[in-house]
């Protein structure tokens, strides 16, 4: 996200959830100041005086509640926080008629986030520029992006093979960010932590998210659905 020791970055998770930590530690070690909300149960609207007057310069929304912020500009327009110059969101899917109000409203580069709490929060970006809507569909799934360094993204088969590009699969991601598994639940654990067999570095696990995508020409991952019954 570019994080200097200029940023203010909104502390917005609760503490109890992981992305608070990608909210904090980063910004710490980059010299910025992580900016405590009091409560995060504020609408979007109410949440922008608060941005303005502690001149915050990014900040990490779930995607729902970015996409009724899009959609509350569109509505009233008006200018949004001057210093605000990064949104990141994830937890959930997006879609590009919210990108479109988002930038139409003069809004700050959108970067989508996709991770789990089995990856240690974010394991791919997009960086979701406005040129990249021309002929997108407005319901069409912003992309989950391409993996963080450190990360290995795989789309796999039912076999365990590598998917093609532009061939549907389920997303398997691997690397160092991978937690050890579940406390307490070794048969969870081996369920959803399995071996990798495209390393050859002996004990190297992949987590099998659930997630459907497919692999695009230009690298980026596309959500298509859960290959289980799972609520997202």
């Amino acid at each position: 996200y570019g994080l200097t020791g200029a940023d203010r970055v909104l502390q917005f998770a609760a503490p109890a959830f992981d992305v608070s930590l990608e909210e904090s530690l980063p910004t710490w070690c980059t010299g910025g100041a992580a900016v405590f909300v009091a409560d995060n149960m504020v609408s979007p609207g109410e949440l922008e005086p608060f941005l303005a007057g502690q001149r915050i310069s990014v900040v990490n929304l779930p995607t729902p509640y970015w996409a009724q912020w899009a959609k509350d500009v569109e509505r009233r327009p008006r200018p949004l926080p001057a210093a605000l110059r990064r949104v990141v969101i994830g937890s959930d899917a997006g879609r590009t008629a919210d990108l479109r109000r988002w930038y139409g409203a003069g809004g700050p580069p959108v970067t989508s986030a996709y991770g789990l709490t089995e990856s240690t929060i974010t394991a791919t970006c997009h960086e979701a520029h406005p040129a990249a809507l021309d002929g997108a569909a407005d319901d069409e799934v912003i992309p989950l992006g391409v993996p963080l360094p450190g990360v290995r993204a795989y789309v796999l088969d039912e076999e365990l093979t590598e998917a093609a590009d532009g061939e549907a699969g389920e997303l398997y991601l691997a690397g160092a960010c991978l937690a050890r598994g579940y406390h307490g639940r070794a048969a969870l654990t081996a369920e959803r932590f399995v071996p990798d067999p495209f390393t050859e570095e002996p004990g190297q696990r992949m987590y099998r998210t659930g997630d459907r995508v497919r692999r695009s020409a230009d690298g980026a991952l596309r959500f298509l659905g859960r290959a289980d019954d799972q609520v997202k």
